[in-house]
């Protein structure tokens, strides 16, 4: 049964790495638009808002854990961020159920060691 089931799995595997034919694209000179790849570059480098983005979802909103407030409200935030952005058909998806959700309000941490106190 492990032999079949082996060689059923070999099968599929050649199939899916086999190439389907003669009009596939050839691996060794596919056709760049450099152009577009400049484009990217440009945008990427010059009108990128990254860092603005992730500082605020780490600095404002904070640790976002599943079923947390912080999460619920990365979520409308980064809606509204891509629609912002022009994107069309943006939604949130549903997903669960998780369960209960929880957030930490306060922690302290007080460590003592043969070289001091910090």
């Amino acid at each position: 049964m492990k032999k079949r089931t082996y060689t059923l799995l070999m099968a599929l595997v050649l199939l899916v790495i086999l190439p389907v034919g003669p009009s596939a694209q050839s691996i060794a000179s596919p056709e760049v638009d450099l152009e577009i790849i400049d484009k990217m570059i440009e945008e990427g480098i010059d009108n990128t808002q990254i860092m603005e983005l992730a500082s605020f979802l780490t600095d404002v909103i904070g640790p976002r854990l599943t079923n947390s407030p912080q999460m619920f409200r990365a979520n409308d935030w980064t809606k509204k961020k891509l629609q912002e952005f022009g994107l069309d058909n943006v939604h949130l998806h549903e997903w669960g159920p998780f369960g209960r959700g929880w957030e930490l309000h306060r922690f302290a941490l007080h460590a003592h060691s043969e070289f001091g106190s910090f």
